[in-house]
């Protein structure tokens, strides 16, 4: 499983959403 590397990614992505905003 690879678990970590889609709530790693899930989490980049979010951070990338909120510097954005």
């Amino acid at each position: 499983s690879y678990l970590p590397l889609s709530l790693c990614f899930l989490i980049f992505f979010i951070g990338m959403k909120l510097l954005l905003l």
